[in-house]
């Protein structure tokens, strides 16, 4: 692979968006706190938590990162708060946080003891060697549920997923969108950008359900300069960067299953496996989207336990054991 900074024209390196000022202070002050949130109910540190308050607000899920709010049913541009203060404020005075208003769970069943926590993937990566260059990546996946380790009952730790990505070259350098299931959690739809090992943001969407296709991107946009996580046609998530200049050069599509724990399996079993169909990806040269090229090769972190079939170079399946 090789190393460096492309210098193409696309633009250096953006400075980073400034980002809204946090909505935390103002929620407090509404709700006459002065002290910090009291509770993992109001504020989940480095995580999400769904808030249900009227059917208005349904289903939406806020994710806490830094000081600041993301909303997966608005646009994050910048990774900018998308709703008001008003309306934020609003739904955390309502908000009771009650079993009873949060979605049902998923059940995550005791696969093992969860052992050493790492990425461990089954599925497929573009070959740089072969040469050909992309920005981007797409595919259709068809959802499907996962069962989990039991040793790591904290969700952002301990999941499952599956995916879409475009990645530089170097640590912490992607851009990605697809459906995960974490401890205790339904499936639900979710995007990740990452700029460098400081600058990480995820957003999560509503829960779905195992059967359903959606279509899962990670796209550069040249007006921009920067990448745009998506599901089907909802942006999650625009970088606050361009990652020409920012990422590793070249770049590399990666269409794969990922769990935390080698004890846990990947999304799909053998009668209902995961599918990704009409993979694409987006090319340097003309930021066209073209079908994937029959370049890539299979990465399974766990043989034994998961498997793999291809039916096509933009088609495969992914399941466990």
């Amino acid at each position: 692979m090789m190393d460096g900074v492309l210098a193409r024209g696309k633009g250096e390196s953006a400075a980073a968006s400034v980002v809204t000022p946090t909505v935390i202070d103002e929620l407090k002050r509404l709700r006459g706190e002065n002290a910090e949130p009291r509770s993992t109910a109001e504020v989940f540190a480095g995580g999400c938590r769904e808030y249900m308050p009227s059917d208005a607000m349904r289903g939406v899920r806020f994710c806490f990162y830094r000081s600041f709010i993301l909303s997966p049913s608005h646009e994050v541009s910048g990774m900018s708060v998308g709703l008001t203060v008003r309306a934020l404020a609003a739904a955390f005075a309502v908000a009771v946080c009650s079993p009873a208003l949060l979605l049902p769970l998923a059940p995550s069943a005791a696969a093992a003891t969860c052992g050493t926590r790492s990425n461990y993937f089954d599925g497929f990566t573009h070959n740089n060697a072969s040469g050909q260059r992309f920005e981007g990546s797409s595919t259709y996946l068809v959802v499907r549920a996962s069962s989990l380790c039991s040793t790591d009952t904290n969700y952002i730790s301990n999941f499952s997923n599956s995916w879409s990505m475009i990645a530089g070259g170097s640590g912490c350098q992607w851009a990605q969108s697809g459906f995960e299931t974490g401890y205790g959690q339904p499936i639900k739809h979710f995007a990740q950008i990452a700029g460098s090992c400081s600058n990480i943001v995820t957003v999560y969407g509503a829960a779905i359900h195992s059967g359903e296709k959606h279509a899962y991107r990670s796209l550069y946009n040249a007006t921009c300069r920067c990448v745009k996580s998506t599901v089907d046609t909802t942006t999650f998530i625009v970088s606050n960067f361009d990652p020409y200049g920012t990422w590793t050069y070249p770049f590399q599509p990666q269409f794969e299953g990922e769990t935390a724990y080698l004890a846990s399996d990947m999304p799909g079993v053998p009668t209902s496996q995961t599918a990704f169909s009409a993979i694409g990806a987006q090319r340097v040269s003309d930021d066209v989207l073209i079908s994937m090229p029959c370049t890539m090769v299979s990465n399974n972190s766990n043989p034994a336990a998961w498997a793999l079939s291809a039916s096509s170079c933009t088609a495969f399946n992914i399941w466990s054991k």
